[in-house]
């Protein structure tokens, strides 16, 4: 499935068909074709817990995974590891708004940064409460400027991760934030343990989104990159919810999946107001703007880490 240049991509952890083995006989990315089927592509790849691409460098799509950060070049003839020994359990990578070179990297053993597009790395940790960082996210309307979500918060900063700042806001677990792509000053994030939290003021203040089970375990929200009045957010047992006011009031939508243990929601950029869910070892789902149920998309069985529309670059 493609439009405007983008492709779904999903990042497999593995099935229930995996075998008791120390190789990931079925774990890595799988690109959605047109038809509707999944392919896997590249090498076989145990962790992927993002994917993602910078629009300033259209031939290159990133994967943080177990090893450290992954680039894919030349329609997938080359697959590289720009990290080494030092830096593993890689969750999310980040693009400067402003120094196309400059990258962030969020790991289990915290924030790392790169000003050289990813050939050598610093760590960049100073300030954070603790360096199990799962998520991050850059502003792209701002130099220096990116939010991390550690195990026991959010935290900014404003000068390129020389700095952490706590941000008032959860105090728990936060596994994912995300901006908007329809208005900058809109984020969310999903924690475990404390609900989802929404920021109207470019993610300086955060207040926790009602409507949502209290204590609820969240571990991905979406925003609509159309509108954004629509988001979503997904949880372990929570299941999927639904936002169609900015966050202001949400409905269960989990009626129709197999189960409520939802890992990833992503929004579809080709089909307006479609969403996507994984559900745990059950596979991808998606549901129409208008719909009232849930359609199996394929992958069945699979525990899909990551799910994300990017430029088709292999």
């Amino acid at each position: 499935m493609s439009a405007g240049g983008l492709t779904f991509y999903a990042a497999l952890a593995m099935t229930k068909a995996q075998q008791n083995s120390s190789l990931p006989t079925d774990s890595g990315v799988y690109r959605r074709n047109q038809d509707g089927a999944w392919t896997r592509c590249g090498p076989k790849i145990h962790i992927i817990s993002g994917a993602t691409a910078d629009a300033r460098d259209p031939g290159s799509v990133y994967f943080a995974c177990g090893n450290g950060l992954l680039r894919v070049r030349r329609d997938g003839a080359e697959w590289r590891m720009l990290t080494g020994w030092r830096i593993s359990d890689a969750f999310a990578l980040g693009f400067d708004a402003a120094e196309a070179r400059r990258f962030y990297l969020a790991t289990a053993g915290g924030v790392w940064r790169s000003d050289d597009a990813g050939e050598s790395w610093r760590e960049a940790s100073a300030g954070l409460g603790s360096r199990f960082a799962p998520t991050l996210a850059t502003d792209r309307t701002r130099a220096g400027r990116a939010i991390v979500g550690t195990e026991d918060g959010l935290f900014l900063t404003g000068d390129g991760a020389a700095s952490w700042t706590r941000l008032r806001g959860p105090a728990a677990p936060v596994w994912r934030v995300r901006q908007s792509a329809a208005d900058p000053a809109l984020w969310l994030a999903a924690t475990q343990g404390a609900g989802v939290w929404r920021s109207r003021d470019g993610g300086t203040s955060w207040t926790a989104c009602a409507d949502l089970p209290a204590g609820g375990h969240f571990y991905d929200v979406a925003l609509d990159p159309r509108d954004p009045t629509r988001m979503a957010a997904g949880g372990w047992e929570t299941g999927a919810w639904l936002s169609s006011d900015g966050g202001a009031s949400w409905r269960d939508v989990s009626g129709g999946l197999p189960a409520r243990r939802v890992f990833t929601v992503t929004f579809d950029p080709e089909g307006a107001g479609r969403l996507w869910a994984s559900v745990f070892e059950e596979g991808v789902f998606q549901r129409e703007n208008d719909g009232t149920t849930w359609q199996a998309a394929g992958l069945a069985g699979a525990y899909v880490y990551e799910m994300a529309a990017l430029p088709r670059s292999f």
